[in-house]
C-alpha cells in the first residue's frame, strides 16, 4: 500500500486516506512475490499512489464524491515501469516510472484539493514500492537482489491505469478499500457506413 516514505503522519485513532491504482496481472503477482521475498511479513498489493496518505479536512463522503467527479475528467493510460531505485532519505526501494509520470502528476495536482487537500511531507514522486522498513545494513544487498529479480522478469513491464481506489487505514499499515472510481472511457469512434450507389445504366 502507500509507501512509508509518504506516510509520516503521527499514529493515532484518526483514519488516514490515500488514492491508488492497483496493478493488474501478471505483473502484480510478480511484484507482490518479489516484495514478500525482500520484505518478509509485509502484506503487499502492487499499486501506484496518486494521493499519498493524508488526514481529510472534511468528511469521507465528501472526499469520495469529489474524487468520483474528478476521475471522470481523465481517460485510461499506460504506465511503463523503469529501473530499480531507492529513496536515500528513507531507504525505500522502488521501481521508477519510465512512461506515464506526467499523467500521474497531472492527476495528483487535480485531486489534491477540497476534502482531500493536504500538505504532504514529501514532494510527490510516483513510483512502485518493492521494499521498505529495511535494516540499514541490509539495504545494499536487498537492492541488488531486487535489481536482479526485476531484470529477469520476462513479460511486459507496463500496466493500464483505468480505475482508482480510495483506501483507508488507522495506522498506515493495514489498508482497506473504500470505493473504486473508473476513469472516463471515451465512446468508440462512430463507424462509417459505406453507401453503395447503383451503377449508372448506359445511355
Amino acid at each position: 500500500m502507500p509507501s512509508v516514505s509518504a506516510c509520516s503522519l503521527s499514529n493515532g485513532s484518526t483514519p488516514k486516506f490515500a488514492l491508488v491504482s492497483y496493478i493488474g496481472q501478471p505483473l502484480a503477482g510478480f511484484l507482490d512475490q518479489l516484495r514478500c521475498n525482500l520484505d518478509p511479513g509485509c502484506k503487499p498489493r502492487a499499486h501506484v499512489t496518486l494521493l499519498p496518505p493524508r488526514i481529510l479536512c472534511s468528511s469521507q463522503e465528501r472526499a469520495a464524491r469529489e474524487i468520483r467527479t474528478l476521475s471522470r475528467q481523465f481517460q485510461p493510460f499506460e504506465i511503463r515501469l523503469g529501473d530499480v531505485s531507492k529513496f536515500c532519505g528513507s531507504n525505500v526501494i522502488h521501481l521508477e516510472l519510465a512512461d506515464g509520470r506526467d499523467r500521474l502528476f497531472e492527476m495528483h495536482r487535480a485531486m489534491n484539493c477540497g476534502a482531500s487537500r493536504f500538505k504532504e511531507g514529501y514532494e510527490y514522486c510516483p513510483h512502485v514500492t518493492i521494499a521498505q522498513y529495511l535494516d540499514p545494513a541490509a539495504v545494499d544487498e536487498t537492492f541488488e537482489r531486487a535489481r536482479a529479480a526485476w531484470e529477469s522478469y520476462p513479460f511486459e513491464k507496463s500496466f493500464t491505469v483505468n480505475k482508482l481506489s480510495f483506501v483507508s487505514s488507522p495506522d498506515c499499515a493495514n489498508w482497506v478499500d473504500i470505493e473504486e472510481f473508473p476513469l472516463l472511457i471515451p465512446p468508440p469512434a462512430p463507424s462509417i457506413t459505406r453507401i453503395n450507389h447503383p451503377e449508372p445504366h448506359p445511355a
